[in-house]
């Protein structure tokens, strides 16, 4: 079943005009709703029905804002995203409407409470960044892998809590909203369709530095807290995945349950995964020759790439991997792989001498000694309820560990925790998720028809326990380079929990 894309809300709100003498007008908000409303339809593909904007007159009095808030509230399913915008005056008390000021926690904490199951607020005005989120406890591997990702809220200020908000260059619009509206219209960092919102956080950081860099003066760091599990993802744009060709065929003496392509930058390969009906071991040189003679030619590709590269051009080396079972196959656990390469130099490059190899009729031959005592390891009286119970539990501790981890760093980012602070407050944390990782490793199999599931779980444990040895690497540099390292990990521990999450679903 295709999984419904949530639908998208905005309330943009801009305040230029106010009672009180004591507060000058900022014209710059009409232009920054403009940006706004630009950057969410154009640049996330929100539906321009969907997003309402007060103060285009100037004026916004803070009873206008509940109303229009709270009326929400009756829209939005706990599938759909929702932003909010704000430009306007803050001050150490809060957010400036035309006629009051109101609480800015108040309001982080109404939002959160809406039914929507990701919540986006930004705040584009002086004072914004002292904001607080609820914390979460650990998750159980159903909140982990709910059909809504990114269920939470997310908040997104402009400068710290004792900084100014800027004008940009010309004063004709807010430099963090311009900032903003560039950041949802990049597709620098789009992954399969989406971009997400951390990508997005990640890119305003960077081009706010540029800024910091050119005017000192006007210096403003911007503050990004969240608190929902993975990332919140945008679709941008369509995404059609290559499918690679599936071949299969059954003979009297073998059953080929799959093909796989091995392409390099210069030859076309491919690998065969063999069923062998019977026990005779010697008919693996034939079999293989027949795999060659049928499928030599076959269009077996990875990549649209790929398939331009080789499209209507024989292999030029085969694999074929044998096992007794599709268990065998599904495990990886092959009792003899062979291999035919067309030409003496390719023969020379992977016929290697080895004593548990020979060449037989011109085809190698690699005979698995521990077959049978993989096997045998991978036989087990536990009850797969229990195994797949012990996957889930540690799966579901290693993601809160995640991210605990993941909202210590965001303080690091907005200059709130020092990398050597985080260091030492999470050295224990770092033995847990090892300790953890070794349990998982050392798990009984997976039932045979959830071996994909449970290398997924594992795909994540170790994007986890890079994060953890990130925290015992020595201190180098300036830390530039170190904190690449713990966001490029957390990148692929979001992407690992997404495929999760897929698997999960297709499986219940």
């Amino acid at each position: 079943m295709k999984k419904k894309e949530p639908r998208k809300y905005g309330l943009l709100v801009g305040v230029s005009r106010y009672q009180e003498e004591s507060r000058s007008s900022l014209p710059a908000a009409g232009e920054d709703l403009r940006l706004m409303k630009s950057a969410l339809t154009d640049g996330l593909k929100f539906d321009t029905d969907d997003i309402r904007v007060l103060g285009e007159a100037g004026t916004v009095p803070a009873k206008s804002f509940a109303r229009a808030l709270s009326e929400f509230e009756g829209m939005i399913c706990p599938e759909d995203i929702f932003v909010l915008y704000f430009s306007g005056h803050g001050t150490t008390q809060g957010l400036c409407f035309s006629d009051s000021v109101v609480d800015l926690q108040s309001i982080v904490d109404f939002v959160e409470r809406l039914s929507a199951g990701s919540k986006i607020v930004l705040f584009d005005c002086c004072y914004a960044g002292d904001v607080r989120l609820s914390g979460r406890g650990d998750l159980s591997f159903e909140e982990i892998v709910s059909l809504f990702a990114g269920r939470g809220i997310a908040v997104m200020a402009s400068s710290a809590a004792d900084e100014r908000s800027w004008l940009s260059e010309k004063k004709d619009a807010s430099i963090y909203t311009k900032i903003v509206a560039e950041a949802f219209a990049s597709r620098r960092n789009i992954h399969k369709g989406y971009i997400s919102l951390g990508d997005i956080a990640d890119e305003v950081r960077y081009l706010m530095q540029l800024w910091n860099k050119t005017f000192p003066e006007r210096m403003q760091h911007p503050v990004y807290r969240e608190n929902y599990i993975g990332d919140i993802r945008f679709k941008v744009e369509e995404y059609h995945p290559y499918v690679t060709q599936k071949i299969t065929a059954e003979t009297e003496d073998y059953y080929l349950h799959s093909v796989k392509p091995l392409n390099t930058g210069l030859l076309k390969r491919f690998a065969a995964f063999v069923i062998l009906k019977g026990s005779d071991d010697s008919v693996l040189p034939r079999i293989t020759e027949e795999i060659v003679s049928q499928f030599r030619n076959s269009d077996v590709y990875a990549s649209e790439h790929s398939e331009q590269r080789f499209k209507g051009k024989s292999a030029d080396a085969i694999w074929c991997y044998f096992g007794h079972d599709e268990e065998d196959i599904l495990r990886s656990n092959h009792f003899a792989y062979t291999i035919w390469a067309a030409g003496e130099d390719l023969r020379k490059m992977y016929y290697r001498e080895n004593r548990n190899a020979e060449v037989s009729d011109g085809i190698y031959v690699f005979w698995n000694t521990s077959y049978g005592l993989v096997k045998n390891l991978q036989k087990t009286d536990t009850p797969e309820e229990e195994i797949v119970r012990e996957y889930q539990e540690l799966a579901a501790l290693l993601t809160s560990k995640a991210e605990a981890f993941i909202k210590a760093f965001e303080e690091v980012e907005n200059g709130g925790l020092s990398m050597k602070a985080m260091k030492v407050e999470f050295r224990g944390w770092a033995a847990d998720v090892k300790r953890l990782f070794f349990k998982l490793s050392d798990a009984d199999p997976a039932p045979a028809e959830r071996i994909r599931w449970a290398e997924a779980i594992l795909e994540l444990a170790g994007w986890v326990t890079d994060l953890a040895l990130s925290i015992e690497r020595k201190d180098t540099g300036d830390g530039t380079g170190e904190r690449w390292m713990v966001k490029h990990a957390v990148s692929r521990y979001y992407r690992s929990l997404d495929q999760l999450r897929d698997i999960t679903q297709k499986l219940s």
